[in-house]
């Protein structure tokens, strides 16, 4: 089943707790590739509510994102999160207008993410612990964005 290591209970003892996250993180990332394009979709259509769909963020800015996310997700390292902003930054004029517009992707990314985690039938605590790793993510995220 998708959600096996999702399950877990979180009534184990630190070493255990933190076996149970990078399970549950490893989950998440086979779970988020194996969605991939659902997941897309979804974070689009969110950008898509929020701005002007000609002035706004494109879908090829996401193809960027979306990769170093889950490389974040599967290894806690920043700096796939850092080059993929860098190399957004250098492929567009950015002014705040287009920062705003980043940092408020970035935030319907989590939005994204729970959405299509919503089909995998989790408990709620595994759903909340999810939300928050994706969470970290997208912090770091905006901390690259924001000048």
């Amino acid at each position: 089943s998708d959600s096996d290591i999702f399950s877990i209970s979180p009534d184990r003892s630190l070493a255990s707790a933190i076996s149970v996250e990078e399970n549950r993180r490893q989950e998440l990332v086979e779970y988020l590739e194996s969605q991939k394009d659902t997941l897309l979709d979804q974070w689009m259509s969110l950008i898509e509510e929020k701005s002007d769909p000609e002035e706004g963020i494109q879908i090829d800015t996401l193809h960027i994102l979306l990769p170093a996310i889950i490389e974040y997700l599967d290894k806690l390292i920043e700096k796939p999160l850092q080059l993929a902003i860098n190399t957004i930054f250098e492929s567009t004029q950015m002014d705040s207008d287009r920062r705003a517009d980043l940092e408020r992707a970035c935030y319907c990314f989590i939005k994204a993410v729970n959405s299509v985690l919503l089909n995998a039938n989790l408990v709620p605590h595994v759903l909340f612990a999810l939300d928050n790793l994706v969470r970290r993510a997208v912090e770091v995220m905006v901390g690259y964005i924001r000048p």
